[in-house]
């Protein structure tokens, strides 16, 4: 009877091991990723799925188990939740993947592209399976819209063209000193970045390399760098210092453009040239120290600069570009350099504080509109040499109460002394055979005006709104050449005048 009991809990006991009876422990192991509870599951039940874990700059790529093969090896296979079921205590590992595909060239790796948009952090290895990671490929992660953070490990050694372009919540980034290149605007409109130092190998700041960051504060530029590319610093109004350090010998066109924060800026005798632009809308710039080997101001170098007062130029400068000072509004007083021959288009137009200008006796050409718009200015001196008197030279200089044309002009054009209204008297040389129209329109407190019979030609109202106005003319009668309406107003006029 005992032995027939014992071998009828046996037989009961064994069929329920067979039908898999009992409770297992499931652990789950993230490989470095966050913690995961472990569960106990019933034999021959299915585990349940947790939620995915996280690491720092990889993709969660799903869970595995080993099956051993013997006592050393084993291989391999992905858990599937919806049909694995578990027969014994059971380890699961995290499988990770790098969020960015890879290709190999020469035996090395380029990151190609970026997996996964929403990716927050990256870090890029030094290696991936045994082989170095060098290069990171032209807009590998551009538009990446969610990423904050990126380590790059060292050993990579180029940067590609918009690798980081419009990566707006960007606001880290660590570059190695094994990096020699950084490519075109490859951090384009990172908008949120606001520090970054740049490997201390790097021999040029490519184009637009920070064009557009906002909050960009600081830089720290090697003293590596030979070359700045144009806009690279383009309209990061929040940056507040930046040194140019003496290995610079060239700054590009619009190199910081509306970087309005900036205030101050020293550039060594290393830097041989400016671009156009330079420090164009650069609104809060009060002072800087310019090198003395510059031979020319190149256009709207200082335009918008509004809070600058006063600015030096190096001898050495020959021309004024288009502009290069144009609404420096604060601007009080500048000397013009002896060997200064051309001032160009608009170069000091609407600086409404200058009072005072020094031309250099060599000039030979001020191009239309120099000094249009400077009310303050009161009096200027025009050294012989000139010839023409150009177009809206000084339009709407309100304050300019008297002038003297140089004995060398031939030309008196269009406008060039339009809305001067405090002007009140100007002789014309006998050196001056053409005098264009509205030369002298809106002149309202003009009194007396003699004109030498050397002048040919009057355009038309060339006298408009000059109610104060009577005219000496050494003629004795009005000229062929003279447009019919040259005194539209009928100003008074006294032919035949003698000067004595």
């Amino acid at each position: 009877m005992n032995k027939i009991v014992f071998w009828l809990l046996f037989i009961i006991g064994f069929v329920m091991i067979l039908s898999g009876c009992g409770k297992y422990n499931v652990t789950f192991d993230s490989n470095g990723g966050s913690s995961v509870k472990s569960q106990t599951v019933e034999a021959n039940g299915k585990v349940i799925c947790p939620e995915d874990p996280e690491k720092r700059g990889y993709l969660f790529a799903g869970w595995y188990y080993r099956v051993k093969i013997d006592e050393q090896d084993y291989f391999e296979r992905n858990w599937n939740f919806d049909l694995d079921i578990v027969t014994g205590n059971l380890t699961l590992y995290a499988r990770w993947t790098v969020p960015f595909t890879t290709q190999i060239e020469d035996g090395e790796i380029t990151i190609v592209k970026v997996l996964n948009n929403k990716v927050e952090e990256i870090i890029i290895p030094d290696t991936i399976n045994g082989l170095k990671v060098t290069r990171i490929a032209d807009g590998a992660f551009y538009n990446s819209k969610t990423l904050k953070k990126i380590v790059i490990n060292e050993g990579m050694t180029y940067i590609g063209k918009n690798a980081f372009s419009y990566c707006t919540n960007l606001s880290s980034i660590s570059i190695p000193n094994s990096v020699l290149s950084i490519g075109e605007g490859a951090f384009y409109r990172c908008e949120s970045l606001t520090s970054v130092n740049l490997p201390n190998k790097l021999t040029k700041i490519e184009n637009e390399l920070f064009s557009w960051c906002e909050n960009l504060k600081r830089v720290k530029i090697p003293n590596s760098v030979k070359e700045i590319g144009d806009q690279a610093f383009n309209y990061c109004k929040n940056l507040s210092e930046i040194t140019i350090p003496n290995s610079v010998t060239y700054i590009g066109h619009y190199v910081f453009n509306a970087c309005s924060s900036l205030t101050s800026v020293v550039l060594t005798d290393n830097v041989k040239e400016l671009g156009r632009g330079v420090f164009n809308a650069c609104n809060g710039l009060k002072s800087i120290i310019l090198p003395s080997g510059l031979t020319s101001i190149k256009s709207e170098t200082f335009k918008n600069c509004q809070s600058i007062t006063e600015v030096t130029l190096p001898e050495g400068i020959t021309t004024i570009d288009v502009e290069a000072f144009s609404m420096c509004v604060s601007l009080k007083n500048i000397i013009i350099p002896a060997r200064v021959t051309i001032i160009q288009y608009g170069a000091f137009s609407g600086c409404k504080s200058l009072t005072n200008i020094t031309l250099p006796d060599g000039l030979v050409d001020v191009g239309p509109e120099t000094f249009s718009g400077c009310t303050s200015l009161e009096s200027i001196y025009i050294p012989n040499g000139i010839k023409d008197i150009d177009s809206y030279l000084f339009a709407n200089c309100s304050n300019l109460k008297s002038f003297t044309i140089p004995n060398t002009v031939t030309i008196i054009s269009n406008d060039a002394f339009l809305g001067c209204v405090k002007l009140e008297s100007i002789i014309i040389p006998d050196s001056v055979t053409f005098i264009q129209a509205g030369s002298f329109s809106g002149c309202v407190n003009l009194s007396s005006i003699i004109i030498p019979k050397s002048v040919a030609y009057i355009g038309e109202n060339a006298f408009k709104e000059c109610s104060k106005l009577t005219i000496y003319c050494e003629e004795t009668s009005q000229p062929s050449g003279w447009a019919k309406l040259w005194n539209a107003e009928k100003r008074p006029v006294v032919w035949g005048y003698e000067v004595k």
